[in-house]
């Protein structure tokens, strides 16, 4: 049997070599800064197979760094939501899953941190439950502030325009409607996503290759999530776009002043969404390289260290909680401020 090789990676990985023993060919790291790890090579190997079968690419103290990182950034998050970062507030209602997903990654950094040799994805069941649900529940919890968002921006327009404006009430109706369409779809998506979560959590018991299938349909399933969310803000853009126009070049444009406030939101919405989402969608796509798979247990804490980053942000910017300083003034949110809560 010939030595492990996945492009673009050498034969055996970066600092391995292909020995023979006893007639058996292995691979050796030369340097002990790098190991062999089945994390994710499993993948790759026979289901007998040992860990001397894998590439030499996995580099503890580096892995181990990254996985501080996050903690770092994720215990940051929750500060911040629990108020301590200036006198401390309550957490309102609409802030608890945020909280969740922010403890659940702790959680995963601390216990992958005191117990790297065992703690990883695809062999340890209670690791591999921490990392689908933080997923999930993430998922979950941007589902629901997306289409609060729009319902949201779809009843302002009502009530800008109703008294003055029957068409802008119609067009208005119209967008309502294909938002709840809309709604219907993701809900659709969001539920597949999670049974498919959920079937990954089976694949610590099933067959390298079955995993294989398995991790890369559910992390491109993710991929399909995140283009539906881009081209629905992007319909919704179009469709107020749209809107304005017809009525402004029939009525003139006092009757539709009041109306691009609510177009400029969707607009920075869409914005947001394309910032956040874009560097996601390469994360999962990419998982259908050999060589991509191979590295998760590189990209995988990156990922949740970039998810964790726009935490923060939204921590700030949207959650609409009023943040008491010492000064006794209020530390202002400035970037999706229409989400009310």
């Amino acid at each position: 049997m010939s030595c492990l090789q996945i492009n673009p990676w050498p034969v055996c990985g970066v600092d391995g070599q292909c020995s023979d023993i006893n007639q058996t060919n292995v691979c050796l790291c030369v340097d002990a800064d790098w190991e062999q790890s089945l994390e994710f090579g499993r993948y790759f190997v026979d289901d007998d197979g040992d860990i001397s079968e894998g590439l030499c690419i996995y580099r503890p103290t580096l892995v181990q760094a990254l996985y501080w990182i996050l903690l770092a950034f994720a215990t940051f998050d929750i500060i911040i939501l629990l108020g301590i970062f200036c006198n401390g507030i309550k957490i309102r209602h609409s802030e608890r899953g945020h909280l969740l997903v922010s403890i659940l990654l702790v959680s995963l950094c601390f216990y992958r941190i005191i117990n790297p040799a065992e703690a990883l994805f695809g062999f340890d069941f209670a690791f591999t439950f921490l990392v689908v649900h933080v997923v999930m529940f993430g998922q979950l919890l941007f589902f629901e502030f997306f289409h609060r968002y729009l319902r949201e921006e779809s009843e302002a327009v009502r009530m800008k325009t109703v008294p003055t404006l029957g068409e802008v009430y119609t067009s208005c109706f119209s967008f309502t409607l294909n938002e709840a369409k809309a709604r219907t779809v993701h809900i659709c998506l969001t539920i597949i996503s999670v049974v498919l979560l959920e079937i990954l959590l089976t694949t610590v018991w099933m067959e390298n290759r079955a995993s294989l299938v398995i991790f890369r349909l559910v992390v491109v399933s993710q991929g399909i999530f995140r283009l539906y969310e881009l081209y629905y803000v992007h319909i919704a853009l179009h469709h107020f776009h749209e809107t304005i126009q017809s009525v402004e070049n029939e009525r003139g444009r006092a009757y539709v002043l009041q109306l691009h406030e609510e177009y400029r939101h969707i607009r920075n919405m869409r914005k947001t969404i394309l910032v956040v989402r874009t560097p996601e969608l390469f994360f999962c796509f990419l998982v259908l390289l050999d060589f991509w798979v191979i590295s998760a247990s590189y990209w995988m804490p990156v990922f949740f260290i970039y998810g964790s980053i726009i935490s923060i942000y939204v921590s700030y910017t949207a959650t609409g909680i009023d943040v008491p300083c010492p000064n006794g003034s209020k530390r202002g949110h400035t970037g999706l401020t229409s989400v009310k809560h």
